[in-house]
């Protein structure tokens, strides 16, 4: 997702920048006929809605497991190093997630890599990463939803194919960490025009903004 967490809280230096380059982006596109419309979301919506999207989304793939394969997902216990292994590895998962939203962003900018911002959010380590240039509903639907196939759907499918109890519980967590950026595709499908449509990253709250400019 991008952002994780909104409301008061300290930006650094660098978010104080990208708000104001923000602030000036948006102010040009308006003045060039264009209406602006917020999709951002509040955290709590977030953390709550937006897992239950992640849920929906994964439990044809629980349900269809257990048909397959009617065993414990793991043998035995996890254990103390078992366990900080899989905390580790799932913020890996966090940090990948968030660099396949940059890499697949980044192919649709004028600028590249260049117009990609990471960050993180320390009082809840969350990593975010950020778009400074306007795409096109296809192009960054596409960068939202990248982290949530590569990293949750495939390896749901993998699971069910294996099968592996082990790949079926990665996938699912990673689909409910996406639950945030499939509750903004949902906000995103909403937003119908005969016009032209821009969606831009905001810099430092959860979603984005729409800027709409009307057929002539």
């Amino acid at each position: 997702m991008n952002k994780k967490e909104n409301g008061e809280r300290k930006l650094t230096e660098a978010e104080k920048i990208r708000l104001e380059a923000f602030t000036e982006q948006v102010a040009a596109l308006e003045k060039d006929g264009y209406v602006k419309t917020d999709l951002t979301i509040s955290a709590d919506k977030a953390n709550i809605i937006g897992p239950l999207y992640g849920f929906l989304t994964a439990l044809p793939f629980i349900v269809l497991y257990f048909i397959i394969n009617p065993q414990p997902l793991f043998w035995g216990k996890l254990g103390l190093l078992k366990t900080t292994l899989l905390v580790i590895f799932y913020f890996v998962l966090v940090i990948l997630h968030e660099l396949i939203h940059g890499l697949t962003w980044s192919r649709f900018t004028k600028n590249g890599f260049r117009s990609i911002s990471f960050g993180v959010i320390w009082r809840s380590l969350n990593p975010y990463c950020t778009c400074s240039e306007p795409l096109s509903k296809t192009h960054y639907m596409t960068g939202s939803l990248m982290p949530w196939f590569v990293l949750g759907i495939l390896p749901c499918i993998a699971a069910l194919i294996i099968p592996s109890g082990f790949l079926l519980f990665i996938g699912v967590i990673m689909v409910l960490s996406a639950g945030g950026d499939l509750l903004i595709v949902q906000m995103m499908l909403a937003r119908k025009s005969d016009g032209e449509l821009l969606f831009l990253d905001h810099p430092t709250d959860i979603g984005l903004v729409c800027l709409e400019k009307k057929q002539q």
